[in-house]
């Protein structure tokens, strides 16, 4: 740190005191062994007065000297004091500013946040230290104004580190009363921004979790109350097909109806999927052998533009879950994947395995709720076909959502819905143009 300037008037208050002394004492000194000089002021030496004088001279200049060096002990000590305060404002950096923006002081925490030491610091612009922190950049004295308007200012900025990186800043600059320049405290705030940035992530995943749970609720009722009218509509059609039959009569619009009815049936089972409240028979299961058996049904549909590369692992642990779900959770899964790829073609993968998961591995995925650490079954299908952009990310799972032109929206929500009610979870890569990687775990038995 430099010397301010009530520092350096003490010092100079100090040494103005040591050079009378010193300059009395050599003219002393000088009288003694001089001859000349000696017998000039030795006929003021009788003189009773003078040499009163000399002595009250002495004594004062004594006591001067004395009282100066006292004071610079305080002085020092306040100072010393003070430096200490100001270097123990952790983790908090402290900077003196002129009026110019060229520092002229700073604690030992600059050194922590911009990995400057005070030496490299002192005498340099702020803008070494952070880039422009205005609101308003085409306000070129915002910051000044509010400083003379209200006696601080308080901002946001974009610290620049040494090793070239940067670090969020908090600056909270005020007027020094009665000097010109201003007092910045300067904070890091990279832990508060991540906390912040966690619970903002774990808002969003509270509020789509109560939307899902919700959606799934509504998705429940109205399919068991819409199966129940379908199911008598589907009775009519067959009774007026076997009508017609025994008649010998063809009628297609009964056909139509009665496809069409089994369809929404189809869509009523998704729903209650999705909501984990479709009816299941569970047991044991292999999922290698679900996967292989769902890639040899749909082998028929794939076209010759895309490679099918199969990763199954036969001594993967089995699973408990419904056979029927989890054969549906793998057909929506190969069936988005070939889509994704239909007209540009490319490689389809399909793998199993079993890992170990630990919390922050599930933490990152669609896991709602408290789901045990420990080894998952994992099935997974990527594709290098178009992928999807953010704002499709985040809707994928959401009822009646889909990019493609035709489709209910149900495939991937049915999905979310049985990995749920297994108690596992799903994870997502996709990138625009990259292609999709979609990982569906369930706990191994």
């Amino acid at each position: 740190m430099r010397p301010n300037r009530a520092k350096r008037e003490k010092l100079a208050g100090v040494w103005v005191t040591i050079v009378i002394t010193f300059l009395t004492t050599a003219l002393n000194l000088l009288i003694t062994f001089n001859n000349t000089l000696h017998a000039y002021f030795d006929t003021f030496s009788g003189v009773e007065f003078v040499g009163m004088v000399v002595n009250v001279l002495c004594v004062w200049l004594a006591v001067l000297l004395w009282i100066a060096y006292a004071r610079y002990r305080l002085a020092r000590k306040r100072e010393t004091h003070l430096d200490a305060i100001i270097a123990s404002i952790s983790p908090d950096a402290l900077l003196v500013v002129r009026p110019d923006r060229t520092i002229e002081l700073c604690n030992g925490s600059v050194e922590r946040i911009f990995g400057l030491t005070s030496e490299e610091i002192v005498g340099a612009d702020t803008d070494q230290l952070y880039f422009d922190r205005r609101i308003d950049p085409s306000k070129k004295n915002e910051i000044r104004d509010a400083l003379n308007l209200k006696g601080f200012h308080y901002g946001l900025a974009t610290g620049k580190r040494k090793d070239g990186g940067t670090v969020p800043l908090e600056i909270i600059s005020g007027d020094i009363v009665g000097q010109s320049g201003a007092v910045l405290l300067v904070r890091d705030i990279t832990e508060r921004e991540a906390i912040a940035a966690e619970k903002r992530r774990m808002e969003e995943r509270a509020m789509r979790s109560q939307k899902l749970e919700s959606l799934g609720m509504l998705a429940a009722g109205i399919a068991h109350d819409f199966n129940n009218v379908l199911m008598v509509i589907q009775g009519h059609a067959e009774l007026l097909q076997m009508q017609t039959d025994r008649e010998g009569n063809t009628d297609d619009s009964v056909d139509e109806i009665r496809k069409s009815t089994t369809k929404a049936r189809d869509l009523c089972k998704q729903l209650l999927s999705f909501s984990g409240r479709a009816p299941r028979d569970v047991g044991a299961l292999d999922i290698s052998g679900v996967a292989v058996e769902t890639a040899r049904m749909l082998a028929v549909r794939i076209p010759s533009s895309i490679n099918v590369v199969e990763s199954i692992e036969d001594d993967v642990p089995a699973i408990e879950g419904d056979k029927t779900q989890v054969h549906q959770v793998a057909m929506n899964l190969l069936t988005n994947a070939l889509e994704a790829m239909e007209k540009s073609g490319g490689t389809l993968t399909i793998s199993t395995t079993s890992r170990e998961c630990d919390a922050d591995y599930i933490e990152e995925s669609t896991a709602e709720g408290e789901i045990d650490e420990g080894r998952f079954v994992v099935i997974s299908v990527s594709d290098t076909g178009c992928g999807m952009d953010e704002t499709a990310l985040k809707k994928m799972w959401d009822p009646f959502f889909t990019t493609k032109d035709t489709g209910t929206g149900m495939g991937m929500a049915a999905v979310l819905g049985i990995v749920r009610s297994h108690r596992g979870f799903i994870k997502v890569d996709s990138r625009p143009g990259e292609g999709s990687t979609v990982t569906a775990h369930f706990p191994a038995q």
